[in-house]
């Protein structure tokens, strides 16, 4: 979701003991305009680390060779990071294993693990990520962005690694500790985003799961002013404390959950998802004046939808 909190939750892997997590748990994002549905609801990645708890084993399994999941919704979220106006967007994800390659949701984007899975208590997950990101590219009516305009947008590539410590404090949980480095690969702002993130994942039966998850983002110098400069007249507006910095932008969380309408995961089907994730901007970020002069520190995205679980005959 382009803010990954509205719909992570997409339904988790059976058995999936021997599938790494793949997590990020971006901040509640609002820089793009189209979310990622799966990436809220079941907090980006955990989903797949997961056991549900024991019942008799089901007619078929989906989650024992390759599947996807395929989820849309909408979110409320932020008209820009910073914004105290929201709008609501439609909001789609995409999740799986295809050849032994984990698929998790990023904001407006995805990410690969590239690591295979086996079956342990610790799993690693490593490869490459991509996202698309707007900042501004939409209509707002906050007087402060329509007087400085849009921004650019840029397509952001790197990569993500993560290590998940399963069997925390039961024997179907996940506890996943990860991080996202991306550049913009288009060469129109040369930003970096480094986004840390922890999530904790477990089933409450076999038919739910549930997470929450806690997230920062840092940005480099370059990407700080691409986000929160203000040129209104084509030069820097000079406005004491708030020249953009690099450093720590926010530092957020989120909590999510799907529920599967048949009330068991393992074999698939509808689910609906649901996540609320709540990141507050700080530093330089939080003294720009696209925040402070008409806008809120405190950003919200709120996210429902229907993921639906399917295996992949090779």
């Amino acid at each position: 979701m382009a803010s990954a909190v509205a719909m992570g939750a997409m339904p988790a892997p059976a058995h999936a003991a021997d599938e790494p997590v793949v997590t990020s748990a971006e901040n509640t994002d609002t820089s793009v305009t189209r979310p990622v549905l799966p990436e809220v609801a079941v907090g980006q990645a955990g989903v797949q680390d997961a056991e549900p708890a024991p019942r008799a084993t089901p007619k078929r399994d989906i989650y024992a060779g390759d599947y996807l999941i395929i989820g849309v919704g909408a979110a409320v979220l932020p008209a820009y990071e910073g914004s105290h106006r929201h709008h609501v967007i439609p909001a789609f994800g995409v999740g799986g294993r295809i050849h032994g390659i984990g698929i998790s949701p990023r904001s407006a984007g995805v990410a690969l693990n590239l690591i295979p899975p086996r079956r342990s208590r610790i799993g690693l997950s490593l490869g490459p990520v991509i996202r698309y990101r707007g900042t501004r590219t939409v209509a707002i009516s906050d007087p402060t962005p329509v007087r400085v305009g849009k921004g650019k947008s840029s397509l952001e590539l790197g990569f993500n690694a993560s290590i998940a410590l399963k069997h925390i404090l039961s024997k179907y949980d996940t506890l996943s500790l990860g991080t996202d480095i991306r550049w913009d690969a288009t060469g129109k702002t040369g930003g970096r985003v480094i986004a840390p993130g922890i999530n904790y994942f477990t089933p409450v039966s076999n038919g739910q799961v549930v997470g929450i998850s806690a997230s920062a983002d840092f940005y480099n110098q370059r990407m700080a002013n691409q986000t929160y400069t203000v040129t209104p007249t084509g030069a820097v507006t000079v406005i004491a404390g708030a020249t953009p910095r690099a450093g720590l932008r926010s530092v957020g969380g989120r909590i999510f959950t799907a529920y599967d309408l048949d009330h068991d995961m393992r074999n698939g089907g509808f689910s609906i998802l649901f996540g609320i994730g709540y990141s507050r901007l700080v530093g330089s970020a939080a003294r720009s004046p696209l925040v402070k002069s008409n806008g809120t520190h405190d950003q919200v995205v709120i996210g429902t939808g229907l993921a639906f679980a399917f295996r992949v005959k090779r």
